[in-house]
């Protein structure tokens, strides 16, 4: 079969009984299911994709809790701040930047720090704000 696994589904399959391996082929953005998903190297000013590794929507406002280097963060939107970008069909790009004084995550130009709801299937681009130490992004089963 060739059948299509939606953006969001989870698939599971079981090999039933018998001696006869087969060969299951997975492609496009596949991640599976493990007790850990480490995302390293994210260098100052640098950009990475990241995917929540399990199939529920996640809020993306409480990264820091998942950053090994704490959080980088400044009183406004700029490049010296960590970064959450989501992408909206019909708005955009929508950026949040890491606001100290808030504890957490703030829309560019508001300075309340907001939930980042990331339904399931979908990711984000996490931006290591510029001056801060390499980071690592590392989910563990069960979320914290």
């Amino acid at each position: 079969t060739e059948d299509t696994v939606k953006t969001g589904d989870t698939l599971i399959f079981r090999r039933g009984g018998g001696s006869t391996a087969t060969t299951i082929t997975l492609s496009g953005a596949v991640k599976l299911f493990a007790g850990e998903t480490i995302y390293t190297g994210i260098k100052a000013g640098s950009s990475r994709f990241i995917g929540y590794p399990w199939p529920v929507e996640f809020d993306a406002s409480t990264l820091q809790k998942y950053q090994t280097a704490s959080a980088k963060g400044t009183p406004v939107f700029g490049a010296n701040a960590d970064q959450i970008w989501t992408y909206d069909s019909a708005k955009g790009w929508i950026k949040y930047f890491y606001r100290p004084g808030s504890s957490g995550y703030c829309e560019n130009g508001k300075t309340v720090a907001v939930s980042i709801p990331v339904p399931a299937g979908q990711g984000f681009i996490f931006r290591r704000g510029g001056g801060g130490a390499e980071e690592t992004i590392t989910f563990t089963y069960p979320a914290k």
